[in-house]
């Protein structure tokens, strides 16, 4: 290779580099990455570090407690039950959403806000929780029943996520993270449960 030759090849290395360096960085990092991570089992509730338990250990109770009050078992009866959970945090980053889904195997949805923007003033739907109710789609609608009470009531349902509260529902039900108009994020730490009583089989391990 002459020495021109050899300039020439340096000059378009140094042109071709920022794209080269950008396609390694933001488009080959992330895909590789999330092929990994893809096949990992990963449960935020696993850590060892103390904030993580203090979290499993508020996420849990929560969740205990509201599944407690639509019950009949007694304390003693609950107590006897093994509990199953999973759990990850979500950043919804501005003009972000978390599309419709429901967790299949899953009894019970604990969705915990650490961190939100304030409200918006134009916005009232702004990274607001959906609810979307199915269950009652083909119930005939007449005057006793177009203002009936939570959970007979027909419709969907939205919560605005609060720093430190948790908001617990079915896992079944469809659910959605409305997009965030705002300049700040959301973080929201979610848990998945479910509870096997003494000699319940058929629960495939998660």
């Amino acid at each position: 290779m002459t020495p021109g030759e050899r300039k020439r090849t340096f000059v378009g290395l140094a042109f071709v580099s920022p794209w080269l360096l950008g396609f390694l960085i933001f488009t080959c990092y992330p895909v590789c990455a999330s092929l990994y991570y893809s096949f990992c089992d990963y449960d935020v509730l696993s850590r060892p570090d103390p904030l993580f338990q203090t979290l499993r250990e508020t996420l849990l109770e929560g969740v205990c407690t509201a599944v407690r009050a639509v019950n009949d078992y007694t304390p003693e009866q609950f107590e006897a039950f093994t509990t199953e959970a999973r759990g990850w945090l979500t950043l919804v980053q501005p003009d972000g959403q978390i599309t419709a889904t429901s967790y299949p195997m899953t009894s019970w949805l604990g969705m915990y806000c650490i961190a939100a923007p304030e409200p918006s003033p134009t916005r009232y739907d702004s990274g607001v929780l959906r609810l979307y109710e199915s269950r009652l789609g083909t119930m005939f609608s007449d005057a006793t029943n177009s203002l009936l009470k939570s959970p007979f009531r027909t419709g969907h349902h939205a919560w605005t996520p609060l720093p430190g509260v948790l908001a617990v529902f079915p896992a079944s039900a469809l659910h959605e993270v409305a997009t965030l108009r705002s300049a700040t994020p959301l973080m929201l730490a979610t848990v998945r449960v479910r509870f096997t009583a003494p000699g319940q089989l058929g629960h495939s391990l998660w």
